[in-house]
């Protein structure tokens, strides 16, 4: 059983999905994309710092370190890699 099956039946289990009137799927979805963003979040925050920013798993299609030089990257830097980042995910769409 895989993340996304395991969460559906997560939800169905404590009958969650009946408390937003939103399909299982869905709000599996949305999880999964929350999941994703904090990961991008964590990244870049790890970037900022300029320490490795790479997850200890994929996520996405990609496992790139955000930044490769030994300089504090810029707030554009950071923009930039978290649209990479969005870019090569699939989200479950």
């Amino acid at each position: 059983m895989n993340f996304e099956d395991a969460l559906r039946e997560l939800i169905n289990t404590h009958s969650k999905e009946n408390e937003s009137n939103t399909p299982d799927f869905i709000l599996t979805q949305y999880i999964g994309n929350c999941l994703n963003a904090f990961t991008m979040a964590t990244q870049q925050r790890e970037t900022w710092y300029g320490r490795n920013a790479q997850p200890t798993f994929t996520v996405g299609k990609t496992n790139k370190p955000l930044h490769h030089d030994t300089k504090k990257p810029s707030e554009k830097d950071i923009i930039n890699a978290g649209v990479n980042f969005i870019m090569d995910t699939d989200f479950g769409g």
